[in-house]
């Protein structure tokens, strides 16, 4: 099912929003390895690995959990974002974009998606957790209305983060 569709900002790419699908594994995992190390430092809900990519796609009916992914018209993935306690009012939100499609407003789509899921879900709000010199994340999170609501500890490498819906 297709949840919205746009350009990218430099107007080259039609991006599809989607729910992602038991038979995306594959999909799940080149997208997996756009992902440089740097990236995986900002972002690492999980191991990137094909046994991950294959354990997220095939407990997708049994989850109260969401997962969405970004395709461009010819198939390639560029993102993915998903909520985590999908059971709870307040879910933990994770979003991910592929390297070579930063600064294209696909992580924006992303997040403006899933906030809309989570309306229509009734739920009571979005958090998540973000390192506090991952600046291009923070300016994506405040922009669609997250506010910084503290940090594990004063020495802590993360912010928290919520949207009340």
């Amino acid at each position: 099912m297709v949840l919205r569709t746009f350009k990218t900002k430099d107007g080259k790419k039609d991006i599809i929003i989607r729910y992602l699908r038991e038979d995306d594994t594959d999909l799940l995992y080149e997208l997996f390895q756009g992902y440089s190390e740097r990236s995986i430092y900002f972002f690492h809900p999980h191991k990137f690995d094909y046994g991950n990519a294959e354990r997220i796609t095939s407990s997708l009916a049994n989850s109260p959990d969401y997962y969405i992914i970004a395709v461009t018209t010819e198939g390639e993935a560029t993102g993915y974002a998903f909520w985590v306690e999908g059971d709870k009012p307040i879910p933990g939100l994770g979003i991910g974009v592929k390297d070579k499609y930063h600064e294209l407003g696909i992580g924006t789509q992303l997040m403006e998606t899933m906030i809309e899921l989570a309306r229509q879900r009734k739920k009571k709000g979005l958090r998540l957790t973000v390192l506090k010199d991952n600046f291009r994340a923070q300016y994506v999170y405040k922009k669609v209305g997250f506010k910084f609501t503290g940090e594990e500890t004063e020495d802590s490498a993360e912010f928290w983060m919520e949207l009340t819906l």
